[in-house]
């Protein structure tokens, strides 16, 4: 080998090693914008979500939930969708089973390949198991029923947006509405036993308010305030009685009882109930349960389902056209507040903490439906303050519909092919055949 050819080999090696980093950005960068627009094409988004559908109990609440946001997608749909894209929910049956939880997310997200998540993994085991392979994806994680304070902080999960009030929050309001509703009651608290996570932040939080928490026990103790999460036997129980706003969502199809056992009985709610009909984000739920539910039963839980579904609908109106999922997540942070909802008090996604204040009331049944009986109470994550009075409330988009403004989002991006540069402009700007974005 002469002399020449030796030092050339050692030189095209030398400079193989030194492009090895900005092939591998490179490589990099492209494998990241693929995997930023996972599930969404030019006519469609794809989000995914696993719930128990078939055993136990919850089946009552998610089967309500989702056949509400369905209804509102299908109206959605119906009506040009989001930039021309339809929204397509898919999903698997967990069966209230951590593990299968967490083969059936997996699946939506390997297999399925969904653009996002959508209030699944309901369990908290299951959630948490999750959440690494969520983050490493970069995949935005829509949880409006995350329950578990432990969810809302943006730094350890930057991708979970979580919506609705945590129990802890709920617990607060128990006990601050037992104090100014029977403030003459010698009682403690009286709750069925939670696991895990779930059961140390209620009982920080009764703690905190200076309440003594015990296990639930189906007894008439005089003087006694009970609080549950799950579904008593009413006739046992010696009034009054809170209970869970998601819990009275669905027990009429779970327990068969006579509703005059449910008087002396208060809901904690943050949501409109399903039986105000002079609401009009229920008057509009309604109207999409008729038309879309096949007969599906209109309650709370109908309700919280078409909601969350016509919040996210905003949020992906609002990132625009170019849709990714870090872009979505990014929306959420910085404009979801100015979303419109059904909630009563603005939303709060946040940087920093995600659903970090809740406005709630008390609703009292009295034999046919439930009633406001409470003033407005909002709690902050954590703290014990709770600030009461009137809430500012949004209002109805038209005809329950995200804006939309393509001329807003028009973006320009630059693709290289060889030596040719190409500047493309447009509301959904997309590299020609053969080129790159640079």
């Amino acid at each position: 080998m002469s002399i020449k050819n030796s030092i050339f080999k050692k030189l095209t090696v030398l400079l193989l090693f030194s492009l090895l980093p900005l092939l591998s950005s490179l490589h990099q960068a492209q494998a990241d914008e693929s995997q930023e627009t996972i599930g969404v094409s030019a006519t469609e988004i794809r989000i995914g979500a696993a719930y128990p559908q078939t055993v136990g109990t919850q089946p009552y609440f998610y089967t309500s939930f989702f056949s509400g946001a369905n209804s509102y997608f299908d109206h959605l749909n119906q009506s040009g969708g989001v930039f021309g894209r339809k929204i397509y929910l898919l999903s698997g049956d967990d069966s209230g089973l951590p593990m299968r939880s967490i083969t059936a997310t997996n699946e939506l997200i390997l297999k399925s390949r969904v653009f996002a998540l959508f209030n699944s993994s309901p369990t908290t085991p299951a959630h948490a198991a999750m959440l690494s392979v969520i983050r490493n994806r970069n995949i935005p994680d829509f949880y409006p029923t995350a329950i578990y304070s432990g969810f809302r902080s943006t730094n350890k999960y930057p991708n979970l947006l979580a919506m609705g009030p945590s129990t802890q929050q709920e617990a607060r309001i128990a006990a601050t509405f037992s104090k100014d509703y029977f403030p003459g009651k010698s009682f403690s608290w009286r709750s069925n036993i939670f696991d895990g996570d779930i059961e140390v932040d209620v009982k920080k939080a009764w703690s905190g308010m200076g309440f003594t928490v015990k296990p639930f026990t189906n007894d008439s103790s005089t003087g006694t305030i009970h609080i549950s999460q799950q579904y008593p036997v009413m006739a046992s129980i010696k009034k009054p009685l809170i209970m869970s706003g998601r819990l009275v969502s669905y027990t009429s199809r779970m327990v068969v009882f006579d509703p005059q056992e449910l008087n002396e009985t208060y809901a904690i709610f943050q949501l409109p109930s399903a039986s105000d009909k002079t609401d009009e984000f229920i008057k509009f739920f309604e109207g999409l349960n008729l038309k879309y539910a096949n007969g599906a039963p209109f309650d709370n839980a109908f309700v919280e389902g078409a909601n969350s579904a016509y919040v996210f609908a905003q949020a992906l109106a609002a990132t625009g056209p170019s849709l990714t999922r870090s872009g979505l997540v990014n929306t959420f942070r910085e404009k979801g507040n100015s979303f419109s909802t059904a909630t009563y008090g603005n939303l709060d996604f946040g940087i920093g903490v995600s659903a970090g204040k809740a406005t709630f009331y008390v609703a009292k049944f009295d034999g046919v439906a439930w009633s406001r009986v409470s003033e407005f109470y909002t709690n902050e994550l954590d703290s014990n303050l709770v600030s009461k009075g009137a809430v500012s409330r949004s209002k109805l988009l038209p005809n329950g519909l995200p804006i939309m403004n393509a001329k807003a989002f028009k973006t320009s991006i630059s693709c290289v092919k060889g030596k040719a540069i190409k500047v493309v402009t447009g509301s959904n700007a997309r590299c020609p055949a053969g080129f790159t974005k640079k």
